[in-house]
């Protein structure tokens, strides 16, 4: 039930290395929901302090577990990194929304001795399903943590469009600093869903304006807003992810599977 949209959040380092892929769903996403929230997620991002002190023990012990899987079944080279920045998505996505796999979910699994550090039944990097349907938990961790443009758009059901989020920082990966992240580029890109009476619908790249225009969207969008929305961009230099670009990332990882 509801309009469904989708928002792929892409995080990767100057030479393109991922350092966080993660997927939100959108129980009500059209109209102006889904475009708002990504907006404050875009434009919190750009620079933020990932020191957590104060934490329980608690917290403490799920983040450690959860920062070994991540190194050792998804090769993040900075897991605390990976961890912190997607804690920090997590605050400012709108009521409407939620990550597919929350970090509280996961803390659950840890703490249940359902998550440890063992070898997954189940690889969706070398294998795409239907992955919301997948329940083996380190794969749960993959999914949360390292969604790629390939297969990001099985997590979740989706009738109503997607959306995206590319950052991409000024150095690499191994000169980032674990006390502090700044992004040097964000671009937000657009996507519609084929017919979503299929078993498998499919997306294709778009431009803000046909996203926009989709028949649910159009008497809540106006032309207006549009030019608003895009003002706004300029203003935090935030820039548009054209559909070629869209169409180029996922092939390019297509091809290096």
């Amino acid at each position: 039930m509801g309009v469904k949209t989708q928002l792929f959040i892409n995080i990767e380092d100057a030479n393109g290395e991922q350092i966080l892929g993660t997927v939100i769903q959108y129980q009500w996403g059209y109209g102006k929901v889904m475009l708002e929230s990504a907006l404050d997620i875009a434009t919190n991002m750009d620079s933020i302090d990932i020191i957590d002190d104060g934490k329980s023990e608690e917290q403490t012990l799920y983040k450690l577990v959860l920062c070994v899987l991540l190194k050792k079944y998804c090769g993040f080279k900075k897991p605390e990194l990976t961890y912190a920045l997607r804690n920090e998505i997590e605050k400012y996505i709108c009521c409407s929304g939620g990550l597919i796999i929350s970090t509280a979910d996961l803390n659950a699994l840890i703490a249940d001795n359902e998550l440890a550090v063992k070898e997954p039944a189940h690889d969706f990097q070398k294998a795409p399903c239907r992955l919301f349907s997948v329940d083996d938990p380190v794969e749960r961790v993959r999914r949360a943590y390292m969604a790629k443009y390939n297969n990001f758009f099985n997590q979740c059901e989706n009738n109503g469009g997607l959306m995206f989020i590319n950052m991409r920082t000024a150095e690499p990966i191994e000169r980032l600093s674990l006390g502090h992240w700044n992004v040097s580029e964000i671009k937000l890109g657009f996507g519609l869903t084929t017919d979503t009476y299929e078993k498998h619908p499919k997306w294709h790249p778009s431009t803000f304006n046909q996203y926009a225009r989709q028949i649910f969207n159009r008497n809540v969008i106006s032309d207006k807003y549009i030019e608003n929305y895009e003002r706004l961009l300029k203003k935090n230099r935030i820039e548009m992810m054209s559909p070629d670009e869209l169409h180029l990332r996922r092939k390019e990882e297509k091809l290096s599977k």
